[in-house]
């Protein structure tokens, strides 16, 4: 009942949101040079993504709560790698069961343009995964603040808000301000979604795909590296609170 519910409730989510953008379009079917198929795609991959690339951000907190972390630390697995492949499975359980129906449904029901080609097609997929590095990146720096604040739940919220906000999920980035689209060049938050979509549509050269991985890439062992550089000096100052 749960995972029909949660179905259910991206569904609808997905088609309020592209009501609004029909009624903002008001029969036109370009504006700015962004056609409404675009945008129906691009919600349809956003939010569909956005379902599936759920975390627990308060896996970490919850173990310090009850002291179990102390047995993670001394079990023979990282601890680290532990929750990466925890996560990497239950992305792969919500791409099956909560993505995959809603991108069939919304196939049917609103219509999602063609990928350029299949070539474009498989270097989205790449760019997808590498956009999920990222994120599970970020979640990981949230997770890690557990050391120092014992409650993330602040933290956790705010991620949600700027991830939503910029990166495309709530408002395309498109439309933003080019003020702030500039400064979105120099932050992690345009990789997630934004740039896959870019290049499933063609508008990357094949030059321009490899220039993407690679600010993917570097953006995901950056932001790794800030969540190791916190993992390494909070277990140091660990707080157990009970167990």
């Amino acid at each position: 009942m749960n995972y029909l519910l949660g179905l259910i409730g991206a569904a609808i989510q997905l088609f309020i949101t592209i009501a609004i953008w029909r009624a903002l379009y008001n029969g036109q079917d370009v504006i700015d040079g962004i056609s409404f198929s675009m945008i129906t795609t691009n919600f349809v991959f956003t939010i569909g993504l956005q379902n599936a690339f759920t975390f627990n951000d308060f896996e970490v907190q919850s173990k310090v709560n009850d002291g179990s972390i102390a047995l993670d630390f001394i079990k023979p697995v990282d601890y680290r790698m532990n929750l990466l492949a925890t996560d990497v499975g239950n992305i792969i359980f919500n791409i099956m069961v909560k993505f995959v129906p809603i991108f069939i449904l919304a196939f049917f029901v609103v219509g999602i343009e063609k990928p350029a080609s299949l070539i474009s097609f498989i270097c989205f997929v790449v760019s997808v995964i590498f956009g999920f590095s990222i994120l599970w990146s970020l979640t990981y720096i949230v997770r890690m603040t557990t050391f120092w604040i014992l409650n993330v739940w602040s933290v956790s919220v705010l991620k949600g808000v700027i991830i939503s906000v910029f990166s495309g999920i709530t408002l395309p980035i498109w439309f933003l301000p080019e003020g702030i689209t500039n400064l979105l060049k120099f932050t992690p938050l345009e990789s997630i979604y934004f740039m896959p979509l870019q290049i499933y549509w063609g508008q990357v050269t094949s030059y321009d795909i490899l220039t993407t991985y690679l600010i993917q890439i570097m953006w995901a062992v950056v932001l790794f590296s800030i969540g190791n550089i916190m993992w390494k000096f909070g277990r140091k100052r660990l707080i157990v609170q009970g167990g």
